[in-house]
């Protein structure tokens, strides 16, 4: 490693991998066949995590948990830890909605239909003020 060269902490890249490889399983070990591609692959994802915080890292790995597919490259995972809601401005603002806070089933349908004509009710008397 020269001198120069700025990258993120080892130990940060080496918990992506980790992830990576539950994760994605084979899509993601057959492209770090050997000992020294894996050091050379790590090192590249290194240079190109530079900037980026550890809380930047683990929210994009988690994100890329959620989804099917193939792993992202380095550049594209960058993308997503800066602009993890692509097309929507204000990323910051949303979060995703915690699975524990969602209503359990069987549902009502007649008690939610209650309720937003309740809403509806309100929100007319809001607006006619």
């Amino acid at each position: 490693m020269r001198k120069q060269d700025q990258i993120a902490p080892m130990e940060w890249i080496n918990e992506l991998f980790g992830r990576f490889t539950n994760i994605y399983k084979t899509r993601w070990t057959e492209n770090n066949p050997t000992a020294l591609i894996e050091a050379a692959t790590k090192y590249e994802w290194a240079k190109s995590l530079y900037g980026l915080s550890y809380e930047q890292i683990k929210a994009t790995i988690d994100l890329c948990g959620k989804t099917e597919g193939w792993p992202p490259d380095p550049p594209e995972f960058r993308q997503l830890a800066l602009n993890p809601y692509p097309g929507r401005t204000h990323h910051d603002a949303y979060k995703p909605f915690p699975p524990c806070k969602l209503l359990e089933k069987p549902r009502n349908k007649k008690v939610g239909e209650a309720a937003i004509a309740n809403i509806k009710k309100i929100l007319a008397n809001v607006i006619r003020k």
